[in-house]
């Protein structure tokens, strides 16, 4: 008989401040109590595991064990000890030990620094348990506030999501910044988004795109079985160990100018700049005063204490209005997060007064204007036209060929320039009727183009000005009467085809915020697609609404013709080519095999040259069709033709 092989397995998740950055160890009767010398593997999260062989003569011995751990401190240093010693740890009783089998076995998971069970009661359901860490939240005291959990779970409460910010709280671990929440699933859930808050969406997280969701500001999780998520830091940011301990003078300069002009911002509100480090950590704040020339302008020069020259400050203004308060609306495009950011010098003369001046007419610079967003009740009744140029979408693609504008919460991912107008575009938010869905769910995809309420026009309709220039358009009337809680701050965004696809790729997900100018009974509102993200529309000048350099000639084409589709058998989508020997109005129209109509692709003007059309397996409500042979349909004036595919599942 040859050696027999156990596995055992361990859990931290309740120890304080142990993770993947640490380790964990076994030590035993048998193999030696030496700390670290049997370390275990990381299996991911909170699960480790290590392998032992056992001589056949050791068949049947009782072998005494026990964990042990290392956990690296913020400051670099480190906690060492057996797992009854280590943070978090409530160990009750002696050794562990076991009976060695007389054949390979993997041992029952074993939560390290308890003798009992996992951090929950086990349940018939699935089980998983939450934990996130709150100390790098200033603007949290775990004393006296509260932490919650959203998202796309069902919870036993009959909801059929979790996203309310103030409603699913997590419980306290103690005195500890730990907070964790116990979910319990009736069936596992792949690719789910959640994410954490203190109790309204304007505190909640936003982990700037990365982990499952990159293009996200919500957390990403799979659930298939019993489980604990790794702990988090509040936001993945650590707390601040410690400042630097110079002190430097700084001129914080804003000009309100534009937030004035865009009815977010009356004089007589109150301009509060607040600065520290690390994400949301706030060391101080002081009061902005109004200059009497340029009025708009309001400045003030502070003593910054404990800062380390050689990096950076962070800093954002509030507005101050009746008592409330208001964060700007601001996203710092290079770093990814929602604060201004002042880069120290290594040296400061005696007498230097460093300069944080914001005044920049601009939509992207790092530097530019104050914006708020105004939450009164509109004064009248307003018809508003909301406009998206699309050709910041459009110029990505064509210059930059293999760019893919991802949709973050499907399958509509745009990769080919032609598809941009062909598809059009859908807002979203709850600028439009229903909020961020229809009046049955939340949610983005291709139906969103069958909603009056949410799809958008560029045939010279609905508030459009002239048909087939790229700018789509859709009117809403909003009420000044005191039940429409219409309010003058609106928020949205946009979808090409209904997508949530306006981040792209790598982007953060973040939202059109505008304030209608309700002194008249009608306004329009211009956007243009992408600027929540304009890195990634790089091609695009948001400033400047133009962009240089580009040839719209097509290749000469003799004759209108179809060319297919590929690929042909296909799963789950595929793309189908023609082309216009001129501009003119096209019909293209998918059947099914029987001769009923599945959806329409495309029916209007077109211009000439070649082009390219996904279709991704939908009905025209946005449902997937099953497998089986389709047929489709070109058609112009002077030419029809219809070729066969396959989808095969």
């Amino acid at each position: 008989q040859g050696p027999v092989k156990v596995t055992f397995r361990a859990n931290v998740s309740r120890i304080f401040g142990l993770d993947s950055s640490g380790t964990v160890d076994i030590r035993g009767s048998l193999q030696g109590w030496t700390p670290n010398a049997n370390p275990m593997t990381n299996d991911g999260g909170d699960y480790w595991s290590i392998e032992w062989e056992f001589a056949p003569e050791d068949v049947g011995t009782t072998v005494e064990y026990k964990y042990g751990g290392n956990i690296i401190k913020l400051d670099g240093t480190e906690i060492n000890g057996w797992e009854n010693d280590l943070p978090g740890a409530n160990y009750q009783g002696g050794n562990r030990s076991f009976v060695v089998p007389t054949e390979d076995t993997v041992l029952p998971v074993e939560y390290v620094g308890y003798t009992d069970g996992p951090p929950y009661t086990p349940s018939d359901s699935i089980d998983v348990f939450f934990r996130v860490n709150m100390a790098s939240n200033d603007l949290f005291n775990s004393a006296t506030d509260t932490a919650y959990i959203v998202g796309a779970f069902p919870n036993q409460d009959g909801s059929d999501n979790m996203w309310v910010p103030d409603k699913y709280a997590l419980t306290r671990e103690g005195d500890s910044d730990y907070w964790h929440y116990h979910l319990k699933l009736a069936s596992a859930m792949p690719g789910t988004m959640y994410r954490y808050t203190t109790g309204s969406w304007d505190n909640s997280e936003n982990v700037k795109g990365h982990g499952m969701f990159p293009d996200n500001e919500n957390r990403g999780v799979a659930v298939s079985q019993d489980t604990t998520i790794a702990w988090k830091w509040w936001n993945d940011v650590p707390p601040v160990v410690a400042a630097g301990e110079d002190t430097v003078d700084v001129m914080f300069t804003a000009d309100l100018n534009r937030a004035i002009t865009e009815n977010g911002f009356t004089v007589g509100d109150t301009i509060v700049v607040e600065w520290g480090y690390n994400g949301s950590a706030i060391l101080s704040a002081d009061t902005l005063v109004q200059q009497i020339a340029p009025a708009n302008y309001y400045a003030k020069k502070v003593s910054v204490e404990r800062v380390q020259l050689g990096t950076t400050l962070e800093y954002k203004y509030f507005k101050i209005k009746r008592g409330e308060r208001f964060e700007e609306i601001y996203y710092d495009f290079d770093s990814k997060q929602n604060n201004r950011i002042l880069t120290l010098p290594a040296t400061v003369g005696e007498s230097e007064v460093l300069q944080a001046m914001d005044n920049v007419d601009s939509n992207t610079d790092p530097h530019r204007q104050l914006r708020y967003r105004n939450t009164d009740l509109i004064s009248q009744d307003v018809l508003v036209t909301f406009e998206v140029d699309l050709r910041p979408a459009y110029y990505q693609l064509l210059l930059n060929p293999g760019t893919i504008i991802d949709d973050i919460q499907g399958d509509i991912d745009v990769t080919d320039a032609d598809s941009v107008q062909v598809w059009g575009v859908a807002m979203n938010g709850p600028a439009t009727q229903y909020g961020w869905g229809n009046p049955v769910a939340s949610d983005w995809g291709a139906h969103l183009m069958t909603l009056d309420y949410k799809r958008m026009w560029d045939d010279g309709t609905n508030g459009d000005l002239t048909a087939g220039d790229t700018i789509w358009t859709r009117q809403r009337q909003f009420y000044s009467e005191p039940d429409s809680n219409d309010v003058v701050g609106q928020e949205f965004k946009f979808g090409i085809r209904g997508g949530d696809n306006e981040g792209g790729d790598g982007g953060y997900g973040l939202n059109h915020i505008e304030n209608i100018e309700d002194a008249n009974p009608t306004m329009t509102i211009h956007s243009q697609f992408g600027s929540i993200n304009p890195i990634f529309y790089s091609s695009w000048d948001f400033d400047l609404g133009t962009i240089d350099g580009i040839n719209d000639d097509v290749a000469v084409i003799r004759s209108s013709r179809l060319v297919g589709n590929y690929p042909n058998p296909f799963n789950p989508a595929t793309t189908i080519r023609f082309e216009l020997e001129n501009a003119q109005d096209v019909s293209l129209v998918v059947y099914d095999v029987i001769g009923r109509k599945v959806i329409s692709l495309l029916q209007g003007p077109q211009r000439a040259g070649a082009h390219k059309v996904l279709w991704n397996g939908i009905d025209s409500k946005g449902n997937a069709v099953s497998s089986g042979v389709y047929f489709y349909h070109l058609s112009t004036g002077n030419y029809n033709n219809t070729m066969k595919m396959i989808l095969m599942k």
